[in-house]
């Protein structure tokens, strides 16, 4: 009996005290958790995310430079677009204080003529059909109006705000890298002409020799060596039997 008395009085203590130790966890929670529910943490967290924000554009920065890519944003129903670094300006050979190309500028004023319906393709296959922009071909680098290469690629984005379409990517001037490669296709047709002489032709060499060695003995001189020798030749070949002789290498 006092043992079932000592066990209702612990049952209904218990009981008593765990509304206590649930408020008391949950404070303790909330402290050890440091969620951002008071001023500070909301300026730590403002604070964290403004650095990792400041880190992702640094590497950005230093990606692009690395790569000499120029960054843009063009607002494609207004025909405008905003440069995001200073390679821009240099790919088009373009004072800092001139605003970026539109579209309608780079078709032109800039693009090779043969290489406009390109762009405008590229164009459409990324407004209509949702593909990745990318467009390479031909421009000229005002005023000297020097032909170099040009690469955009870029990707189709919805603005917020309105709608609209616009295109964020990069530019590259791949003069350099066009060059090489022509070089090494030139090169390869070159090798291709010449296999192809090879398998159907026959090639004729008449060079005379004015040294033979041999590095193995004879039983005479062969009169091929004697035909293709020049007035003065100087002949080292140790003359003997087949098995007698050593080679002189």
């Amino acid at each position: 009996e006092a043992f079932n008395q000592w066990s209702r009085f612990r049952r209904e203590r218990n009981a008593r005290q765990l509304p206590f130790r649930q408020r008391t966890v949950e404070a303790v929670s909330r402290l050890l958790g440091a969620r951002p529910d008071t001023v500070e943490g909301e300026d730590a967290a403002a604070e964290h995310a403004q650095d990792r924000h400041g880190k992702t554009e640094e590497m950005l920065r230093l990606a692009t430079e690395a790569a000499q890519l120029g960054i843009f944003t063009w607002d494609v129903p207004n025909d405008r677009g905003t440069w995001e670094n200073a390679r821009m300006w240099e790919i088009f050979n373009i004072p800092r204080d001139q605003l970026p190309l539109s579209s309608a500028q780079l078709m032109t004023d800039y693009l090779h003529p043969d290489e406009v319906e390109n762009f405008r393709q590229a164009t459409r296959d990324t407004l209509e059909h949702g593909r990745r922009f990318h467009f390479t071909g031909r421009f000229y680098r005002l005023p000297e109006k020097d032909v170099h290469w040009l690469e955009l690629t870029g990707v189709r984005r919805t603005r917020a705000e309105d709608g609209a379409s616009i295109i964020i990517g990069t530019a590259a001037d791949i003069t350099e890298r066009k060059r090489n490669d022509d070089a090494l296709r030139e090169a390869r047709l070159r090798l291709e002409a010449t296999l192809s002489a090879v398998e159907g032709a026959s090639w004729i060499w008449d060079m005379p020799y004015d040294r033979i060695i041999a590095t193995c003995s004879f039983r005479y001189v062969p009169r091929a060596w004697l035909e293709q020798s020049k007035a003065g030749t100087i002949i080292l070949v140790t003359l003997s039997g087949w098995l007698s002789g050593t080679g002189l290498a």
